[in-house]
């Protein structure tokens, strides 16, 4: 996990250490702070179930990136979300850090969920790395730990 947070944090300072992009400056940029709020208004909106409000922040073209799967495009995002959101219920999610650099984000959160058929609580630490573009987002990457998560 050390290793990821590393280079995590390489990637958002502007090295291509994971063979990504340098921090481009935006065409139409958005403050940190709108940034921070974007991305608290994602966790709130999987809070809710609010599949509509999770994909509204992403680009047409976006791609969500979790463990084994990637959703491309805004619709794509959105039916995932949906179909997560008729599964799973309790949805808590608490942000740790939202750190910014330039057009990219870093966020750690704790994630818990209930899935509703099962009744099997899921306990889980969250990395993700968020890039923005003409002020919506257009790549989330999430790096999630659910061997090691502290509660709560």
């Amino acid at each position: 996990m050390k290793f990821l947070w590393i280079a995590i944090l390489a990637v958002l300072l502007g090295q291509s250490v994971l063979g990504g992009s340098q921090v481009q400056p935006m065409s139409m940029s958005l403050s940190s702070d709108a940034i921070r709020t974007t991305i608290r208004q994602v966790a709130s909106a999987w809070e809710a179930g609010d599949a509509e409000a999770i994909a509204s922040p992403f680009a047409d073209d976006a791609e969500f990136i979790v463990p084994g799967s990637c959703w491309r495009g805004r619709e794509e995002i959105r039916q995932e979300a949906a179909k997560f959101a008729q599964t799973h219920t309790e949805v808590k999610i608490t942000i740790k850090q939202i750190v910014v650099e330039g057009n990219l984000a870093f966020a750690e959160w704790d994630w818990q969920d209930v899935e509703k058929h099962s009744g099997k609580r899921t306990l889980a630490e969250d990395a993700i790395a968020v890039e923005f573009r003409d002020g919506k987002i257009i790549r989330w990457r999430e790096y999630i730990d659910t061997d090691t998560p502290t509660p709560a």
